[in-house]
């Protein structure tokens, strides 16, 4: 069956049957857009429900006698997305086959808006293999974050990382010699025989979602404070979907991915740096990044250290 494979996360889209109401693929054998992740991972977007233009007619059930004028479906879009108008992309769907590992399942299990359908290690045989992340994967912990690794790595880190890498292999080896032995040679059930083995084991699952949960996710599951695994996921299944919703998610990466929300103390904080830069004898260009107010706010910390460090990314390098 003939593909297109995309620039992008090496994303392979098949042939597909695309209108308003949404995308199957022509071959029911294939995908609509497929890709690889991780060591042993795949990602593949089976159908959409739903369009641009679908979401755009959800939305203009609303309008009726009395209303002026239409937007244009773009400048709807755009104006649903900016203010937070989000029940008319509940109408549209997107439904994915994962292969993960279980650690990494688990973290999309949080998301309790989507349906999902996993491979049963009551019913079956669990997968042979494993997840073993890169060297350049494995990290100590962060100091301030508590749920996090540590994006920095020195040299005496890494030689740990490489030791740690074996150890984490060893373990996966042990796990399924361990697994199998319990099903052959003990005798014992799936059922039992599957407590011996690690998160880092391999599952498979069906996974759908309306379009506005979705972008949820990616919102979420995207940030750089996620952990790298499922920012790897979910950047492989927006790449994926993207073309088939390509205004809503050109609205979404202006409007959410890439837009920062004030706090009232942001906004306070940021009317005083305005202020100062406009007083009469400042240099032109106003302040500078040694120059950002102190935190007499009510911020915490960590909150004034995150909006000065998205200052910093407003002005030039």
């Amino acid at each position: 069956m003939a593909s297109i494979k995309n620039e992008d996360w090496g994303v392979r889209f098949w042939q597909a049957t695309t209108d308003k109401f949404g995308a199957r693929p022509n071959n029911p054998d294939t995908a609509l857009a497929s890709t690889r992740i991780l060591d042993h991972g795949n990602v593949a977007l089976l159908s959409t429900y739903g369009s641009d233009m679908s979401i755009c007619e959800a939305a203009r059930v609303s309008y009726g006698k009395g209303t002026v004028s239409k937007r244009e479906p773009k400048a709807l879009l755009r104006y649903l997305m900016r203010h937070r108008h989000t029940s008319p992309f509940e109408q549209a769907e997107v439904t994915f086959f994962l292969r993960v590992p279980i650690f990494v399942a688990r973290q999309l299990i949080r998301h309790r808006t989507a349906n999902v359908n996993e491979y049963s290690g009551r019913y079956s045989v669990l997968s042979d293999d494993y997840y073993i992340p890169a060297l350049s994967h494995i990290s100590p912990q962060s100091i301030t974050n508590r749920q996090g690794s540590d994006e920095s790595i020195d040299d005496t880190v890494s030689g740990k990382s490489a030791s740690a890498q074996i150890d984490i292999l060893q373990s996966h080896q042990t796990a399924v010699e361990t697994y199998h032995r319990l099903l052959t040679t003990r005798g014992v059930s799936r059922e039992t025989a599957r407590i011996v083995t690690s998160v880092g084991t391999y599952t498979e699952m069906y996974w759908k979602c309306d379009l506005h949960n979705f972008l949820h996710f990616l919102n979420l599951r995207m940030d750089k404070h996620a952990q790298l695994e499922i920012r790897d996921l979910a950047t492989a299944m927006y790449q994926c979907a993207k073309s088939f919703f390509p205004i809503v998610m050109e609205a979404w990466t202006d409007y959410v991915r890439k837009s920062y929300t004030l706090s009232a103390a942001e906004c306070r904080m940021l009317g005083d740096i305005l202020r100062r830069c406009n007083r009469p004898g400042d240099p032109p260009g106003g302040t500078v990044r040694e120059s950002w107010p102190n935190n007499t706010y009510g911020m915490s910390d960590r909150e004034h250290d995150t909006f000065k460090s998205f200052l910093n990314t407003l002005l030039p390098q």
